[in-house]
């Protein structure tokens, strides 16, 4: 909270860029997705992300939950999963307009991971590098 009260500017933005799991008939592991919708299973609040027409990242939504997903919850959640993009939002709306949030998920697994120390985060994000850069250019 400090740093965002310290870079509050009209033109200051925040881009968060993540992992999340994602249901296997709506993404691909190691696929980026624009996050239009955000639900909160805790909070109980939703927030919807302005459109960007220029964005070429398949966009989609997202609901942060409080404890890991595993398979048997599929039938659950159909888009992607994660544990903190809503506190992330909560927090950063106090110093921020939600038009000035951006949020990024790569798809780290299809809610099936039982071991997560073989999960290489570093890898996901670098072989995803152009897209995150082409969401920086649009909003500078």
């Amino acid at each position: 909270p400090i740093y965002l009260n310290r870079i509050n500017s009209g033109n200051s933005i925040l881009i968060n860029v993540g992992i999340a799991g994602g249901h296997p008939s709506s993404t691909k592991v190691g696929n980026i997705y624009y996050i239009e919708k955000l639900t909160s299973d805790f909070f109980k609040k939703e927030y919807v992300f302005s459109e960007t027409d220029n964005i070429i990242i398949p966009k989609i939504g997202l609901t942060t939950v409080e404890n890991n997903i595993n398979k048997n919850d599929n039938n659950i959640y159909k888009e992607l999963v994660d544990m903190e993009a809503a506190i992330i939002i909560d927090i950063a709306l106090k110093y921020l307009d939600l038009s000035k949030i951006k949020i990024l998920k790569i798809v780290s697994d299809h809610m099936n991971i039982m071991d997560w120390s073989n999960l290489n985060i570093r890898k996901l994000i670098q072989s995803n590098i152009e897209s995150i850069s082409s969401i920086i250019k649009l909003n500078e």
